[in-house]
C-alpha cells in the first residue's frame, strides 16, 4: 500500500510540522537524514532521500517525538531502540494504511436520500 508522509502530525497534543530540507544540520554536522526539533515541534527530512528511505527516516524521527512527548528527554532515547521500533512501525503503517476510505453513510435532505457510500479524503488504519 502507499503511505504518504503527512505535512503535520499530532503527538501527545502537540502538532509537529514535517518539512523537507536540502540539508539537515545537527551540531554543525550536515550529514543527517532527519531531525526532530522538539522546541519548534518540527520533523526535518532530507529532501534528496529516496522515497522509502524518507519514510523510514520519518518514522525514526516520529519515534523521537513520541518518546519526548511521553516525558523522555532526548539524552534518554536509546538510538538502537528507536531504530528497531521505527523500522517495525514503518512496516505496520505501510501495510495497513489506506488513503482512500469509503464510508457507508446515507445522507438525507428534506427527508429524501441524496447520497450513499461517501468517499473521504484522508487516511486511517
Amino acid at each position: 500500500m502507499e503511505f504518504t508522509i503527512p505535512n503535520e502530525i499530532k503527538v501527545g497534543g502537540m502538532i509537529y510540522s514535517v518539512v523537507e530540507k536540502e540539508a539537515v544540520i545537527i551540531d554543525d554536522d550536515r550529514n543527517h537524514a532527519g531531525k526532530c526539533n522538539y522546541t519548534e515541534c518540527q520533523i526535518e527530512l532530507l529532501s534528496s532521500l529516496n522515497p522509502l528511505r524518507k519514510e523510514q527516516t520519518f518514522f525514526h524521527e516520529l519515534t523521537h517525538a513520541i518518546l519526548y512527548e511521553a516525558g523522555y528527554m532526548y539524552d534518554e532515547h536509546d538510538e538502537d531502540l528507536v531504530d528497531r521500533f521505527a523500522i517495525v512501525a514503518h512496516q505496520v503503517f505501510k501495510d495497513n494504511w489506506s488513503n482512500d476510505v469509503a464510508v457507508d453513510v446515507t445522507m438525507t435532505y428534506g427527508g429524501e436520500e441524496v447520497s450513499r457510500k461517501v468517499h473521504v479524503t484522508g487516511s486511517r488504519l
